[in-house]
């Protein structure tokens, strides 16, 4: 019993350390753009959390740091969308935020969009799967 637990918290411990990489990474991409080694580093990150999620019977509802993540992750691979499909960019963002209209006004120009939050977390736990 004490074993299956000190696993069990070496694995929550992997797992978050694995978050706190992931965000990082995420902030680092934000900041500088997207290089093959941040790229890398994320996929591998990523892969390695969804192991650990799966191998420790992640069945129930997705933790919010977890959900957040993903979130993160899909607007990155939006962002890398943009810059090669735009046709695929513009997929990926109706999936995840719905119909948004583009209007030029005398401030500038605005983005309108619904506020579908559902719509973010059902993608992103989605990807949980």
């Amino acid at each position: 019993m004490k074993a299956a637990q000190d696993d069990t918290s070496a694995v929550d411990s992997r797992k978050r350390a694995l978050q706190r990489e992931i965000r990082n990474l995420t902030e680092a991409i934000a900041q500088l753009g997207l290089s093959d080694a941040l790229r890398e580093r994320l996929v591998t990150a990523e892969a390695e959390l969804r192991s650990l999620q799966r191998r420790a019977g992640a069945e129930g509802l997705p933790n919010v740091d977890v959900v957040l993540e993903i979130y993160r992750s899909m607007l990155l691979r939006i962002t890398e969308a943009l810059a090669q499909d735009v046709e695929r960019a513009r997929t990926a963002l109706t999936t995840v935020l719905g119909t948004v209209t583009v209007r030029a006004t005398d401030q500038g120009v605005f983005a309108e969009m619904e506020t579908r939050p559902e719509a973010v977390l059902l993608a992103a736990g989605g990807a949980l799967s």
